[in-house]
């Protein structure tokens, strides 16, 4: 394996889930009370857009499906449509 490139990311977000889509990545972040959703500029690591979810979700994976974003819970088994 050869690493080819890096990018830029915020050190402070605890990726669970990861999808690039559009020209963007599109990540799910999840730490108690503090669990977000993300658009961000792949080369430059800028956070486009961001939803934080309710404090009782603690967000997982996502994915993106007929152009609507899901993205997984963990412990109160929802998932949330964005």
């Amino acid at each position: 394996m050869k690493l080819v490139r890096t990018y830029t990311h915020d050190p402070h977000a605890f990726t669970q889930g990861l999808e690039y889509y559009g020209g963007y990545l599109y990540e799910s972040t999840g730490i108690a009370g503090q669990s977000t959703l993300r658009k961000v500029a792949l080369d430059t690591g800028q956070v486009i857009q961001k939803v934080s979810l309710p404090s009782e979700y603690f967000g997982e994976g996502l994915t993106i499906f007929r152009g609507k974003i899901y993205q997984l819970t963990w412990a109160v088994e929802k998932r949330v449509r964005l």
